[in-house]
């Protein structure tokens, strides 16, 4: 369903500026944000920061830094991209 007053600028809420890639990823039941070598978790029902966060993709073991996509998949695991690869 369409969010009322977007667009908003990424700096509003701590937001990234021009974040790298966005997964829902439902064990959270959040929207993650992926920039650089950290990684946001958006609060629930708003575009704010969840205290504690930006915090470093070392948390998830193995991921590279600058992911340019993340992909759900059914069994739970997640496909994350870097450029072409």
């Amino acid at each position: 369903k369409p969010v009322w007053g977007l667009p908003q600028l990424c700096r509003a809420g701590g937001l990234p500026h021009h974040p790298d890639a966005a997964l829902f990823f439902p064990p959270l039941r959040r929207l993650i944000l992926f920039k650089g070598a950290r990684y946001y978790v958006l609060a629930q029902g708003g575009l704010q920061v969840e205290p504690y966060y930006p915090r470093s993709l070392q948390d998830w073991g193995g991921i590279p830094e600058e992911v340019s996509g993340a992909l759900p998949r059914p069994d739970g695991s997640i496909i994350f991209f870097r450029d072409d690869r």
